[in-house]
């Protein structure tokens, strides 16, 4: 209600005063609370960045048709800061958490700095998901295992991400979902990371759904002819109700 600099402010006053708890909870031992406020601390921070930068005029001058509108300098920077700030919170309470908007908006930024949709975008958006899956794994490979799941995690979102946008027009797209789920499931078992195996699932159930939905069709002058003539079959001859509980069932 009190406009984007009293929004700034507030922002500020909640940055400081969960920081200050943070800190007291850190300092008494609680180190699971004090992650959690460190990371509230975060996204109060990310607030009062972007009511700052709209309050200076940065932001609202600058309106993005697509996700990633192309090489936004207010846009990046506020994001930068966001980003710089959630590490230092990382390496000051050493909360796994905290990784999840350090990846994220790290993937988005790259993302949306040398790129301005389409094509281009999705390839670089594979390019720095595989870069966070290498990412992961060296995480894994000491004691810092658990801050390895946010790159994992996000570096399947976006895998996946651009491959369906890739691959989403044909049934030999599909196909190459299927596979590329496998893929993901085999990932799972290599890294012993969980997340490519959820991913891998929800592929699998993607790509059953679009066959299901294909197989259970039968020929459209058939399907046409029986509602023209407004049969009481025209459910049975429009539909093969044996391919969805088969399909599943495999599944």
């Amino acid at each position: 209600r009190g406009g984007a600099g009293a929004y700034a402010g507030w922002g500020l006053l909640m940055t400081v005063i969960l920081g200050a708890l943070t800190a007291v909870l850190r300092q008494g031992g609680r180190r699971v609370a004090s992650g959690v406020f460190a990371f509230v601390t975060a996204m109060a921070f990310a607030s009062f960045v972007f009511a700052l930068w709209d309050w200076f005029g940065w932001l609202s001058t600058h309106s993005q048709s697509t996700v990633f509108g192309g090489f936004d300098v207010a846009l990046l920077s506020a994001l930068v800061a966001v980003i710089a700030f959630s590490f230092a919170m990382l390496l000051l309470v050493r909360m796994p958490l905290l990784m999840a908007p350090v990846v994220a908006l790290s993937w988005y930024v790259v993302v949306d700095a040398v790129s301005n949709g389409g094509t281009w975008s999705t390839w670089a958006s594979l390019l720095v998901g595989l870069v966070l899956l290498v990412a992961g794994v060296r995480l894994d490979r000491d004691d810092r295992k658990p801050y390895g799941f946010w790159p994992h995690l996000v570096a399947g979102l976006v895998v996946a991400g651009s491959l369906l946008d890739f691959w989403h027009r044909s049934d030999g797209n599909f196909v190459l979902i299927a596979i590329a789920a496998l893929v993901f499931v085999g990932l799972a078992a290599a890294t012993r990371r969980s997340s490519w195996a959820v991913l891998g699932a929800l592929g699998l159930l993607l790509v059953s759904r679009h066959f299901i939905d294909r197989w259970s069709r039968v020929g459209s002058l058939q399907s046409q002819l029986a509602r023209v003539l407004q049969s009481p079959l025209a459910g049975s001859v429009h539909e093969r109700a044996w391919v969805s509980p088969v399909v599943d069932g495999a599944l």
